[in-house]
């Protein structure tokens, strides 16, 4: 087995270096990159084929206007005013500022250009497939009556709100990890990451703007483009390492 992975590993690097020295690396990550967001505007077009064969034959439907009820009742004025405030930072505006946000900060504590490109490249994946996935499903929103406005007018199936949450706040817990050294402040800021995005998608169903299965599947494709920018820069730094490697040792 260990021989297996081993062949594999030196099969793979092989090829990073046919690549990375035709093409360089970045285009490596360029290529990983695309070929995951293929794979995952294909995922979402499956996952909505499946929910919609799965949810009406076997009754994961239901599961949705339950829960929907329930966050009625919980409503509050105070809580509804923080929750729509909080599910605006999420949105078109406020996403696009909390990422700059990001990119700003984690650039100048990190002293490189690694957050821009892997943040921006988080960000941007995630609306395309988010966009790709509702005009797929084209699955219909809560009732009106049920919602706050300002109200939504797109498909509701994935919730993109959850889907560029998740993507961000797993692209950004993997930058702090590779910054921070303490033990316990990696973990903090992998679960304050975590708090936003699980945060962000129950706001949506909160606030009437989407079912729950919209949210778990933001959370799941979500996730899913995270870990491939995540193993694009990996994959990079593979790329860029095995190429000078080779060409320390050829000189």
């Amino acid at each position: 087995m260990r021989s297996f992975v081993v062949r594999g590993r030196k099969a793979l690097e092989s090829i990073l270096v046919w690549i990375a020295r035709r093409l360089g690396p970045w285009t490596v990550m360029t290529i990983v990159l695309a070929v995951g967001m293929a794979v995952l505007a294909a995922l979402a077009k499956l996952t909505g084929e499946v929910y919609e064969e799965v949810a009406y034959e076997n009754g994961t439907v239901h599961i949705d206007r339950p829960v929907l009820d329930f966050m009625l009742s919980m409503r509050a004025a105070w809580l509804t005013s923080v929750v729509n405030a909080y599910t605006h930072v999420g949105g078109k505006v406020g996403g696009v500022i909390v990422c700059l946000v990001l990119i700003v900060v984690l650039t100048f504590l990190m002293r490189s250009a690694r957050p821009a490109v892997l943040l921006a490249a988080g960000a941007l994946g995630s609306v395309c497939i988010s966009i790709a996935g509702k005009e797929i499903v084209g699955r219909e929103r809560p009732p009106r009556v049920d919602a706050i406005p300002p109200y939504e007018v797109s498909p509701s199936f994935p919730s993109g709100h959850t889907l560029s949450a998740t993507a961000i706040m797993i692209v950004t817990a993997y930058l702090l990890v590779l910054w921070l050294s303490h033990t316990h402040a990696r973990i903090l800021a992998v679960l304050l990451c975590g708090t936003y995005a699980v945060t962000m998608g129950l706001s949506r169903v909160y606030l009437g703007h989407h079912w729950l299965t919209d949210v778990i599947a933001g959370f799941g494709v979500g996730a899913a483009w995270g870990v491939v920018v995540i193993l694009a820069h990996q994959v990079f730094h593979t790329a860029r390492r095995v190429r000078a490697t080779r060409r320390l040792d050829s000189e």
